[in-house]
C-alpha cells in the first residue's frame, strides 16, 4: 500500500488567512496623558514594530530632517485624539515622544554618563517616565527693550530645535533669533514677522546693544525643555551624580 507523500500534502494544505491578524484589528492599550504647556488630556497607544523600524532607518541615516519626520509620523500615528502634532510646541512634543516610547518598548533607557568628578563612563538605568517639562518662573515670550520697542517670540519648530547646537556661536544666533521673533512692537506700530520681514529682524537685533541682546540670549536659555535627572554613584570613585539630561536625543 503506498502511503501519502507529506511533502504533497504540505503542499496542497490550504494556506491560513492572517490579515484577520493585521495590526488594525489587533486590540492596543491606550493611556492617559497631560500635554505640560496646555495642560489638555490626550490618549496614547504605542508604537509598531513598523514605526519602529521606521525610526531605526531615520536614526541611522544621521539625517536631522529624516529623522524629525520619522518622529512626527510615530506621534501622530500613537495619538488617538483627533489633534495636529505640527502645532504642538517643541517640549510638548518630546515629551509626548519620550512617554509613547516608554510605553512601547520599556520605561528603562540605559545611558552611558560621565562622573561629574573623574569623567567615568557609567552604565545608569534611566527611568523615562520620570521625564517632566522643565519651566523657569522667569521665563516669558514677551521681551520688552524699551518703552518704545519690544517683541513677541514663538516657539521654534521640531526641526530648528533639534538642529540647534547647544554650543552655538553668537554671530549664529542672529538667525536662530529672528526665525523666533512673531511680532514687532515699535511705539504704536505692530509688525508681523514672517519671511518676508525676517532679514529686516535680523538687522534690527544686530542694532541692539550688547545689554539688549543678552535678553534674547536668555530666551532661549529659560525656554521651556524636556529634561530628567540621572542618579548614579560613579563606579570609578564613587562620587554621588545628579546629572540633568536635556535634549531628546540625549535619552537614548
Amino acid at each position: 500500500m503506498l502511503e501519502p507523500n507529506r511533502d504533497t500534502y504540505r503542499l496542497h494544505r490550504p494556506t491560513q488567512d492572517l490579515s484577520c491578524y493585521s495590526g488594525s484589528k489587533i486590540s492596543t492599550p491606550e493611556y492617559d496623558e497631560i500635554l505640560p504647556s496646555t495642560q489638555e488630556a490626550i490618549k496614547i497607544k504605542p508604537f509598531r514594530v513598523a514605526d519602529e523600524k521606521t525610526l531605526l532607518i531615520a536614526s541611522e541615516s544621521k539625517n536631522n530632517k529624516q529623522m524629525v519626520n520619522a518622529m512626527k509620523k510615530i506621534v501622530s500615528n500613537s495619538v488617538v485624539d483627533d489633534i495636529d502634532v505640527e502645532k504642538f510646541a517643541p517640549h510638548d512634543f518630546e515629551y509626548l515622544f519620550l512617554k509613547i516610547r516608554a510605553k512601547s518598548v520599556g520605561e528603562v533607557s540605559k545611558l552611558k554618563i560621565p562622573c561629574s568628578q573623574c569623567e567615568t563612563k557609567n552604565e545608569v538605568d534611566f527611568d523615562l517616565e520620570s521625564v517632566e517639562v522643565h519651566q523657569d518662573e522667569k521665563f516669558s515670550n514677551v521681551l520688552t527693550i524699551n518703552d518704545r520697542l519690544s517683541f513677541q517670540m514663538k516657539y521654534l519648530n521640531l526641526e530648528d530645535v533639534m538642529a540647534m547646537d547647544p554650543d552655538i556661536k553668537q554671530s549664529e544666533m542672529f538667525n536662530v533669533i529672528a526665525q523666533a521673533i512673531d511680532v514687532i512692537v515699535y511705539e504704536d506700530e505692530t509688525i508681523n514677522v514672517g519671511k518676508a520681514e525676517r532679514k529686516e529682524a535680523q538687522d534690527l537685533i544686530e542694532s541692539l546693544t550688547s545689554k539688549d541682546f543678552e535678553k534674547f540670549v536668555k530666551y532661549f536659555e529659560l525656554m521651556p525643555h524636556v529634561r530628567g535627572i540621572a542618579n548614579f554613584t560613579c563606579s570609578n570613585c564613587g562620587h554621588v551624580n545628579d546629572h540633568e539630561i536635556r535634549g531628546m536625543q540625549n535619552f537614548f
